[in-house]
């Protein structure tokens, strides 16, 4: 039993799936989730049973109880072996960069490990450094040895071995350093986490007798910064300790860690030279919103926090600081409007920073266009009656509902409903209302949870809704949005066109054709696209202003490849009135494209076959997950 077999348990708990899509979930064929599903079956033998009907497999849970007291032992051993994996890799790496040369013999005897599987780690491990321009290379009868810089060697220890010091003590000297920081800092657990093990690889590294003599290639106002003032008389008690020739950057991997704290201080000053900068990217960054989007975001949006966050992001990328967003999970396909948004301020910073944002800085930064924290603390603490309603049982509820107390507060009022009991009604009595089962909703009112057991992924759904909710008061009854602006005559099959513009132009003369859109549209579309292409993947999506009043939509199914883009399968086109835009509609049209977009399982069932029916169907099935 391994990881795929415990997530194929995980889906099947929530809802049944179809092959085809499960095995696209989890990347191995089909034969393989057969002999997976087998597996299962054999190990849980009496508590549950995976059946396979009319193309879907299925789940039914025998013994609930002891398929969970089985299932948390199994999930503990499958959790063990992985930190068995990650100890011997770590152990590797550490004699590597502790010795002048090594050899696989020698490691396989101080292990007790076999030769080959010495040789798999250490290959594993050279794909790991290799991303920190360290090298690990094989000198003909002298053995293996370690190019690259002890500064990142240390960041190697840091963001990739960091498990191993989780067991080392620090000195009381630097635990009362730390406690000190932790109050002048009002430092959040993460980045304390972070600091303890940046000094425990620093201390472990000049223990051994490595100290960074490189130049870094850093400007010397750094050192003179008020975060690093904070750390002189530490610098001092590494000099004195070790005899550093360079303190200053024996502990600069530490200070760095600053930098990754997430932006939770609201009252924290921010410096006028980096607020100069922050304020001429928001400005930027809102004026490209309403030009890209025609969405018009208030500049309060933009709070202390997330101006906090913008300068340690910046200050990461200037010194190539990673930070894990393991805890986040995949955010583009969670809030994939919030992702674009995200990408024009990555932009604006790129262009300020000559810099690449890397992706994990974007998943933080849609969680703040998501989540805009100075509105959601008194909104959540408001909370005071929530319903349930789900069909998945009283495990499910219960579930949700310790969840929920631990998100909101212990005397929250919680009910819970079967569908078949729910009415407007009994909707409008509760504060929120969360639901495990996909059905026609109110957009407004209802919240769809898909992972009952995702406590940090209802956190955000739950802050994300608050804020949108009341954007407009409006009924979107199709599980598709999509669908409420299509009808069959906007859904066309191309298979004669070469170019991508070409489509554009007959969608866009289609709509004028109607009179849904005025001439001008046309070049206005196609300018716009020529500028910056809007294509995400397989999915080309342009879009701009027209002076009528009503959102327009056409849809073009590519079915033979285009020549300038052979992977475009689906163009959608959309007008958007040029004013009184309902920008709650239009964010939720703009989330469902995206979403479609990043989905491919979804698109690799759009074919030159599928109809308007088929397409309704798809996306009524997928799209409002």
């Amino acid at each position: 039993m391994n990881k795929n077999h415990l997530k194929i348990i995980d889906i099947l708990l929530l809802k049944n799936k179809s092959i085809q899509e499960l095995s696209h979930e989890l990347n191995i064929s089909e034969r393989t989730l057969a002999n997976y599903a087998g597996q299962i079956n054999e190990t849980f033998k009496d508590e549950l049973h995976i059946t396979k009907k009319h193309g879907y497999y299925m789940m039914t849970v025998i013994d609930e109880e002891s398929f969970r007291n089985d299932l948390e032992r199994l999930s503990n051993e499958i959790k063990k072996y992985g930190e068995e994996t990650d100890k011997r890799s770590a152990d590797v790496f550490r004699i590597l960069i502790n010795n002048d040369v090594s050899t696989i013999d020698d490691i396989s005897e101080k292990l007790y490990l076999s030769k080959s599987l010495i040789h798999n780690i250490i290959t594993e491990i050279k794909s790991i450094v290799s991303e920190y321009n360290v090298e690990i290379k094989g000198k003909p009868n002298v053995g293996l040895i370690v190019e690259g810089s002890e500064f990142n060697i240390r960041k190697i220890l840091l963001e990739n071995f960091s498990d191993y010091y989780k067991e080392i003590s620090l000195s009381q000297y630097c635990n009362e350093f730390i406690t000190d920081l932790k109050k002048l800092y009002k430092l959040d657990k993460d980045t304390i986490t972070r600091i303890v093990t940046s000094l425990k690889v620093t201390i472990d590294r000049l223990d051994n007798g490595y100290q960074i003599d490189e130049n870094l290639n850093i400007d010397n106002q750094v050192f003179r910064s008020a975060d690093y003032k904070n750390f002189e008389m530490f610098s001092v008690h590494i000099q004195k300790e070790y005899g550093a020739d360079y303190p200053n950057y024996e502990l600069l991997l530490v200070v760095l860690q600053l930098f990754g704290r997430r932006a939770s201080v609201i009252d924290e000053i921010i410096g006028k030279d980096d607020d100069t900068l922050i304020q001429r990217l928001i400005e930027k960054t809102i004026e490209d919103i309403n030009d890209l989007f025609t969405i018009k975001i208030n500049e309060d949006l933009f709070s202390k926090d997330i101006r906090l966050h913008l300068k340690y992001l910046i200050d990461r990328l200037l010194f190539d600081v990673k930070v894990s967003n393991e805890t986040v999970g995949d955010v583009r396909q969670r809030f994939p409007f919030a992702y674009e948004l995200s990408k024009v301020m990555a932009e604006n910073i790129e262009r300020e920073t000559k810099v690449q944002v890397p992706i994990n800085e974007l998943d933080f930064l849609s969680i703040y266009f998501s989540i805009f924290l100075d509105e959601l603390e008194q909104k959540m603490k408001d909370i005071s009656s929530v319903a349930i309603i789900t069909n998945q049982g009283l495990s499910t509820s219960r579930i949700i509902t310790v969840n929920l107390r631990h998100i909101l507060n212990d005397n929250v009022e919680i009910e819970v409903f079967n569908l078949e009991e729910t009415d407007e009604k009994l909707i409008d009595y509760y504060d929120l209302i969360i639901s495990t089962t996909q059905t026609n909703r109110l957009f407004n009112k209802v919240l769809y949870v898909e992972d009952v057991l995702d406590r940090q992924l209802l956190k955000l759904k739950i802050e994300q809704f608050l804020i949108y909710k009341d954007v407009n008061n409006v009924k979107l009854f199709n599980q598709s949005i999509l669908f409420d602006y299509l009808s069959a005559p906007d859904i066309y099959h191309i298979d004669d066109a070469s170019q991508y513009y070409e489509v554009i132009k007959f969608l866009s003369d289609e709509l004028v054709d109607e009179k849904k859109v005025e001439p001008e549209f046309i070049e206005r579309i196609l300018d716009k696209e020529k500028e910056k292409p809007t294509i995400n993947s397989a999915l080309g999506f342009p879009h701009t202003i027209h002076s009528q009043d009503e959102i327009q939509i056409k849809l073009a199914i590519v079915d033979n490849a285009l020549d300038d883009y052979d992977d475009l399968k689906v163009i959608i086109l959309m007008a958007i009135p040029e004013k009184n835009v309902n920008e709650a509609v239009l964010i939720r049209l703009y989330e469902e494209v995206l979403s479609l977009a990043a989905n491919n399982y979804l698109m690799n069932t759009i074919n030159e076959k599928t109809g308007f029916r088929e397409l309704a169907h798809i996306l009524n099935q997928e799209m409002r997950k």
